[in-house]
């Protein structure tokens, strides 16, 4: 369910029911977070679900470097070689680590 505290409160649900010997469950992509705040997960046996679920906050944060500059100091031609400098983002405490890539 989505729901507005780790209670449940005002909970929705996101799907059917999840069978019983999974552990994971695919969140689509684009949905709507509206008021909800906080994932929470019920069980429940054939004559009723549990009154307190387990739940986590939704982090949805994004984080972006920016200003990117390189100055290549390899003189060899087709490769590269130098400090690569970027802006980091204004909020970074949901950043863990930077992943740099060579891109076509």
């Amino acid at each position: 369910y989505l729901a507005e505290s780790l209670s449940g409160a005002r909970r929705s649900q996101m799907e059917g029911d999840v069978i019983v010997g999974a552990n994971e469950f695919s969140v689509p992509v684009d949905t709507l977070r509206v008021h909800h705040s906080h994932f929470v997960v019920y069980t429940k046996s054939r004559l009723l679900e549990q009154t307190t679920p387990a739940g986590l906050a939704i982090s949805d944060e994004a984080s972006t470097a920016s200003n990117l500059t390189f100055f290549d100091d390899d003189l060899d031609r087709g490769e590269v070689g130098g400090i690569l400098y970027w802006t980091q983002p204004h909020d970074i405490s949901e950043v863990n680590t930077y992943h740099i890539y060579l891109a076509e």
